[in-house]
């Protein structure tokens, strides 16, 4: 009998830590939320991008150079409106914030 006893008691124990830890999952969830910032395309879904960082550095070097656009899209083979789209994205972020 007095064993039956000792296992309500770690029973009843072991209820209330999980009720505390369920009270504290529960916070840290409310708490998180704010603060969930999903990483945009975290599947990778979607159009890779064409140029490398690297390449896009080296674009911007080269219109601060004195290329004109035109010039840079016939080195890499590709469309004025991608050029100027890459060189301007470091301005356009400026002004969403």
């Amino acid at each position: 009998m007095n064993e039956i006893q000792k296992l309500k008691d770690e029973n009843k124990s072991l209820k209330s830590v999980i009720q505390k830890l369920k009270n504290e999952n529960k916070k840290s969830k409310s708490n998180s939320v704010g603060s969930d910032k999903r990483v945009h395309n975290e599947r990778g879904a979607g159009r890779k991008e064409r140029f490398s960082d690297q390449e896009k550095e080296m674009m911007k070097m080269y219109r601060i150079q004195g290329k004109t656009i035109k010039e840079i899209a016939e080195m890499y083979s590709c469309s004025v409106g991608l050029i100027h789209k890459i060189i301007n994205e470091q301005f356009n972020l400026n002004y969403e914030k």
